[in-house]
């Protein structure tokens, strides 16, 4: 990706990372689709489709306590990326090993609380689970919050990649997870195998790359104590909870102001109509994920920049990627504003689930949602996010709210107008103003040319 950008701004070390960072994560992404596309077919060919819909049942259970990380991984994160930047490395251990210990804790915990959920609710019952038998789907649910446990120290310990300005290392090996768990998945299913050992066998990619990890960075960094219980300091940590439960919240608010609507529609409106809502916000989502690779990319670096107090280099940064995301995200909203029912009928096989009302609201949204919320991003990279994360869940508040009572009256149309009302009343003029307080400077003139885009499909949703 380098060679496509001039010279001297590829001797930049600051772009040079982030162009590093954005190639990795488009490699991720890669990755994840081809997740997507391979493995399906493949357990729906080994076992079938109910059992491989038992199989999800069990991994979505799972998944909910991912918020078991209690946003402790950005908030510790962002602490070291900080001490690092100002060669405090004193203060660097104290953190890294306090939050080794913070993972350590909160998996057995984890643990703990997931067992006494298999022995103490009949979820077996619950679920209607008629393919799997109880002592397998305990056995594997095990398996699972391991592989969970597991993963939650692995996150502090590729933090410290995007403290040393190796943030595209760190997405790299998770990178390396993810491919590891497709190729070894994919041949256990090719080898007709049960739900133990798939489940086992995802264990294995995690397990050699979090030891590689170990090795790596002790090899590199001999500045850094990776496990040491002298500086693990239980009141550093208990300072740590707050701010931390501040980020799960705006966790909490991203996962509910994507499952909330459908939940809604589905009780109001039926089935069918989840269909056409999740299908358009599948589509409207790309938009999404593609532009998440470039703020991510410089999140760790507008850290770097805030903890060396260079105002006006994070202003100018962050003011690019705002401009190029919006940019960007403006340019495949209108080609999907024009080619709708042909994507639909290329990707669909037909376009009876195109709804013209449906996605083209749902593009004013993502185009808002993705203005507002570059400044979330901004201020979680600097730690100032407290007063954010109450603010967005009043937001979620309101916008559920609304999106009920618009949808009882107006359908798929009134849901969707809850959400882009939801977005205007609050945080869509309020969240950039504190975070333009929280950090100085950061807004200027040609910030606000960026909600011209979002202006411009408002118009021509209601020209036609």
């Amino acid at each position: 990706m380098l060679h496509i950008i001039p010279k001297y701004v590829r001797q930049n070390p600051l772009v040079v990372r982030i162009t590093q960072g954005i190639s990795a994560n488009i490699i991720g992404q890669g990755i994840n689709l081809l997740n997507k596309l391979l493995l399906i077919p493949l357990f729906i060919g080994a076992w079938g489709i109910n059992v491989y819909g038992e199989w999800m049942i069990l991994a979505s259970l799972i998944s909910y306590f991912t918020i078991s990380d209690l946003g402790f991984t950005n908030y510790i994160t962002n602490l070291m990326i900080q001490k690092y930047s100002t060669k405090d490395f004193s203060a660097f251990n104290k953190i890294l090993n306090t939050g080794v210990a913070i993972f350590i804790l909160i998996p057995i915990i984890v643990i703990i609380l997931i067992q006494i959920m298999i022995n103490a609710i009949p979820f077996y019952d619950f679920f209607n689970f008629q393919y799997t038998d109880i002592e397998t789907v305990k056995l594997v649910i095990g398996i699972l919050a391991l592989q969970l446990a597991i993963s939650l120290p692995f996150g502090i310990y590729l933090g410290i990649y995007r403290a040393t300005g190796k943030y595209s290392k760190s997405v790299m090996m998770n990178n390396l997870v993810q491919l590891g768990q497709l190729l070894i998945v994919a041949l256990m299913l090719f080898q007709k195998s049960g739900m133990v050992e798939v489940a086992l066998s995802q264990l294995i990619p995690l397990f050699l790359i979090f030891i590689y990890v170990i090795y790596d960075l002790r090899s590199n960094y001999s500045e850094i104590q990776f496990f040491s219980i002298r500086k693990m300091d239980f009141h550093e940590g208990i300072s740590y909870i707050k701010p931390s439960l501040q980020f799960a919240l705006i966790q909490i608010y991203q996962i509910l102001i994507l499952q909330g609507p459908t939940i809604i529609i589905a009780k109001i409106m039926g089935p069918s109509q989840v269909a056409i809502f999740t299908t358009a916000r599948t589509l409207i989502n790309i938009i999404r994920q593609l532009l998440s690779i470039v703020i991510n990319s410089s999140k760790p670096e507008i850290t770097r920049l805030h903890s060396l107090n260079e105002k006006k280099l994070i202003s100018k940064l962050f003011n690019k990627v705002i401009a190029i995301t919006i940019f960007i995200a403006f340019i495949i909203s209108v080609f999907i504003y024009l080619f709708g029912p042909e994507i639909y009928n290329y990707w669909l096989g037909n376009n009876k689930m195109y709804d013209y009302k449906v996605l083209n609201l749902l593009l004013i949204y993502i185009l808002q949602f993705l203005f507002w919320f570059s400044y979330v991003d901004l201020i979680m990279a600097i730690n100032r996010h407290g007063k954010i994360s109450y603010i967005i869940i009043i937001s979620l508040t309101i916008s559920l709210f609304l999106t009920y009572w618009l949808g009882s009256i107006f359908g798929l149309s009134g849901i969707i107008w809850g959400l882009i009302l939801g977005d205007l009343l609050i945080p869509f003029w309020y969240i950039p103003k504190v975070a333009n307080n929280s950090s100085e400077g950061i807004i200027n003139n040609k910030t606000f040319i960026n909600v011209l885009p979002i202006i411009t499909l408002v118009v021509l949703y209601f020209v036609n």
